[in-house]
Parts: structure tokens; C-alpha cells; sequence
């Protein structure tokens, strides 16, 4: 009998990150809405100068980072 062909997958997944900057606001509420209004675009490419980031801000103002809050779970491929 011969042996089972192995087929090659691209598996993708998720996970959670959390995402925090600096703002002088009157308020917590105040400054919820800034960060929400200014904290701007993600990108899949190193960000803020650093080679150490799987997720960068496109902008390096205001102390903004972002921080992996999960482990990532696969739930989807596709064979290629």
C-alpha cells in the first residue's frame, strides 16, 4: 500500500490585540472619543521604526502601540 499524499494548506487565524495611545482630554469620555476619532489606520507591515512589531500604526505620535491580548486560534484554510 503506499503511502498517503501530504497536500500543503495556508491555515488562518485570529487573534485579539489592544490598542492604546495618550491624549490630554476634560474627561474619560473626552478622551475615549479623541482616541477614537485620531488613532488612525493599522498596517500588516512593521510600524514606528521598529522590526519588532507584527501590527504597526501607521503614525508614531502620542505613544500609540498595540499588544497582542490572545494566543492566535486557526479556524480557516485553503490548499495551495
Amino acid at each position: 500500500m503506499g503511502a498517503i499524499k501530504r497536500k500543503t494548506y495556508k491555515v488562518y487565524g485570529h487573534a485579539n490585540i489592544i490598542c492604546s495611545m495618550q491624549v490630554e482630554a476634560t474627561s474619560e469620555e473626552e478622551a475615549i472619543q479623541i482616541a477614537n476619532d485620531t488613532f488612525g489606520d493599522l498596517t500588516n507591515y512593521a510600524g514606528m521604526g521598529s522590526y519588532g512589531s507584527l501590527v504597526g500604526v501607521l503614525t508614531a505620535e502620542d505613544f500609540r502601540r498595540i499588544y497582542p491580548d490572545s494566543d492566535p486560534e486557526f479556524d480557516d484554510c485553503m490548499e495551495v
